[in-house]
């Protein structure tokens, strides 16, 4: 319907004011001018740029074995996972008038950077939470080679990383991909202590 916004001027003839409807606490994304027509003036790929400013990807906290106030040993796989709950799209549409465009964060992968200049481990989707006896190809893990004792405040310098593949649709049959592999870090020391091996004669 028409709206009559405060200290607008009156839209040009065949023209009316329209709301750009933005989500979360922000109750008014401004205005736009669309044509009575049907035709907008305010592309799909401008509503995309509002939803990507309001587009929070998540910092997804992961879980470990041993857990991080525990130290790991050498030799045996830390596991890394997200936990249930967390792993899920996030997405953010803006609307104006007949017009919209919608941002999807997919997650992807998850990625354990083990610090030192280590080569890092990789595995598509949240990896798996640890059970007793697991395999460690069943999951997403790591196993250090060296124990953490010479690393600067003896400990790994670590992140665990999700790739998020963030696409957008549009109207009028619009949308893409924005980028592929957007990667968010969650920094964590681990430490790693040497196995003492038990001989028994």
């Amino acid at each position: 319907g028409n709206i009559h916004f405060l200290g607008l001027p009156a839209p040009p003839k065949g023209d009316k004011w329209e709301a750009i409807t933005c989500p979360g606490h922000s109750p008014f994304g401004g205005v736009t001018l669309v044509s009575a027509n049907g035709t907008p003036a305010v592309t799909p790929q401008e509503l995309l740029q509002i939803a990507m400013g309001e587009l929070k990807v998540p910092t997804l906290r992961p879980e470990t074995a041993p857990p991080l106030n525990r130290d790991g040993l050498v030799g045996l796989p830390e596991w890394f996972w997200i936990p249930d709950g967390q792993w899920h799209p996030v997405t953010v549409r803006v609307a104006a008038g007949p017009v919209w465009a919608e941002a999807i964060a997919t997650p992807q992968r998850l990625t354990f950077f083990p610090g030192a200049g280590l080569p890092a481990a990789s595995c598509a989707g949240p990896g798996l939470r640890y059970t007793t006896g697991a395999a460690p190809a069943s999951g997403c893990t790591y196993t250090y080679q060296q124990s953490s004792a010479l690393q600067p405040g003896h400990a790994y310098r670590a992140s665990v990383t999700v790739t998020w593949r963030v696409t957008w649709i549009g109207s009028g049959g619009t949308g893409g991909v924005v980028d592929a592999g957007l990667q968010v870090g969650d920094p964590v020391a681990v430490r790693v202590a040497e196995a003492q091996a038990l001989v028994t004669g």
